[in-house]
């Protein structure tokens, strides 16, 4: 039985929930899982109940403390981090009033273009985000399109915050939100972090249905005696606010200080800079601005759905499961796209926020085959990369980015990290590293109960070991794609023309 000191880590993807005992030095001791089931309906929406998350989290739970005869006495604290797009809203009681409405439901993208419309300029500037498929214009949907439903809500909140709440039994006059959220609300001062008074009155949402704003690393609450007597946890374990998925992608790989530059090869791809100043993307609307878990620093970055592209390829094209995910990525070494071009919009363009735009292959011959179309999307990949990173140096003429820190389960193909590294010319440095998100959660939960001094020291010497090999840029291939690149950025613009004449 263990009976060191350890953490409890419980990530909610879109997938299912991951939990994970952690032990001091950031090493995932034990794990269990629990899948999420969506349901999608011909109206568009796409949605899980949010009892259905609690379930999950609690099954997670139960399976780890069982398999790993772990002493529940020992846990230190425990710390969620979620995806963040999503909204649920609750009762007095905690109760769910709508179900768990997350990133993949577009039904919002009227809202969207309504919000666009009353300034979305002054919005960046406060928020920091533009205006996409997240917290701020489901909020608004549910108030314009369901005002019945919308008057019953005591609380909106994240999916972290539902099921954090729900074990340690809390109110909805409890209700938050950490910093980590607030920038996609549209709705708040993120710079000053708190509520803004002008954009909710620009919407006409009541500051009361929106929860406190809080630190990651504070205690929102403790382990219920109910909950404990179904998880098998302590009553009385601290439960810390927890963060965002893509917060804590930064935090557990080690992005704690300026200067910084990352690549979460994930479901979600995204590249982020680390700086200390708020200086949010008012021009181009292309980056998110959120404020980092540590104090006092931001991570703007752009991202696009690129590892749920390639799952889509590896599940419906790939569809007789010959390649693994590995396989397909070591195929592709040996051909190159100069007439293919893969555009990875599925659900519209995210950055800048564009719900028009469909996928696409552009250029498709007989001779093109698997290793070439996996290969074109991890070109799109790249070239997104690169939009949003001259988009950075842009608005930080002042940032020496000297090399990209690649992380997540992209990082374990080299032949993906090598197109990256020659698309944008820039060496990229593999972490070997796995579990960034229950790091994070460590981090977060030890510094929230006193055990850690110093977010940012923690971090960087749970990643001390993690540095694997660096992928210089070839220079040939670095010119070809700087061809590439700009066709690609061509194809794009009059794509994005195509799109909204409703010709493709």
């Amino acid at each position: 039985m263990l009976k060191e000191k350890y953490f409890l880590s419980l990530d909610l993807g879109t997938q299912g929930t991951k939990a994970a005992l952690v032990n001091l030095s950031g090493d995932v001791l034990y794990s269990a899982f629990s899948e999420n089931r969506y349901t999608e309906k011909d109206d568009g929406e796409i949605s899980i109940p949010a009892e259905e998350l609690t379930k999950g989290v609690l099954l997670a739970t139960q399976t780890l403390l069982r398999e790993s005869k772990a002493d529940a006495s020992c846990i230190a604290g425990i710390a969620v981090v979620a995806m963040m797009a999503g909204i649920v809203g609750i009762d007095e009681d905690w109760n769910p009033v709508i179900p768990y409405d997350p990133g993949l439901d577009k039904r919002c993208e009227s809202s969207i273009r309504k919000m666009q419309a009353m300034g979305e300029e002054r919005i960046i500037r406060l928020s920091g985000c533009p205006i996409i498929v997240a917290q701020g214009a489901k909020i608004y949907w549910w108030k314009e399109n369901h005002p019945e439903i919308f008057a019953k809500i005591r609380k909106m909140i994240p999916a972290s915050t539902y099921v954090s709440g729900r074990m340690a039994g809390l109110k909805a006059e409890e209700a938050y939100i950490d910093y980590t959220h607030i920038h996609l609300t549209n709705m708040a001062d993120t710079k000053k972090g708190c509520w803004s008074d002008e954009l909710l009155e620009l919407f006409g949402i009541p500051e009361g249905i929106m929860p406190k704003i809080v630190a990651p690393f504070d205690v929102a609450g403790h382990v219920s005696g109910e909950w404990a007597a179904q998880s098998g946890l302590k009553e009385g374990t601290p439960i810390m606010a927890g963060c965002g998925d893509t917060a804590a992608s930064c935090l557990g790989a080690g992005l704690v200080k300026s200067n910084m530059v990352l690549d979460v090869a994930g479901t979600a791809s995204v590249i982020t800079a680390c700086v200390d100043e708020y200086h949010p993307d008012t021009e181009k609307k292309i980056l998110l601005y959120p404020r980092s878990v540590i104090p006092k620093l931001f991570t703007p970055f752009g991202f696009v759905l690129g590892g749920q592209d390639m799952s889509w390829y590896h599940d419906q094209v790939n569809y007789d499961g010959g390649l693994p995910f590995d396989a397909l990525s070591k195929e592709t070494a040996g051909v190159e796209n100069d007439s293919l071009f893969f555009i990875p919009f599925f659900a519209g363009r995210i950055c800048p926020s564009d719900a028009c735009f469909s996928g696409h292959w552009i250029g498709l011959k007989f001779y093109h085959g698997r290793a070439h179309m996996f290969k074109s999307i991890m070109e799109s990949i790249g070239y997104e990369y690169r939009f949003y990173l001259k988009r950075i140096k842009e608005m930080f003429p002042g940032l020496e980015v000297k090399e990209v820190f690649t992380s997540a389960g992209g990082a374990r193909s080299e032949e993906f990290i090598r197109i990256k590294a020659d698309v944008l010319g820039l060496p990229f440095v593999q972490l070997l590293q796995k579990d960034t998100s229950h790091k994070a959660a460590a981090v977060i939960a030890g510094y929230g109960t006193w055990i850690f001094k110093d977010m940012a020291e923690a971090a960087s010497e749970m990643n001390a070991r993690s540095r694997g090999k660096t992928f210089v840029p070839d220079s040939v291939q670095a010119e070809r794609y700087g061809r590439q690149y700009r066709k690609y950025q061509e194809i794009v613009a009059r794509l994005g023309e195509m799109h909204k004449e409703n010709i493709c």
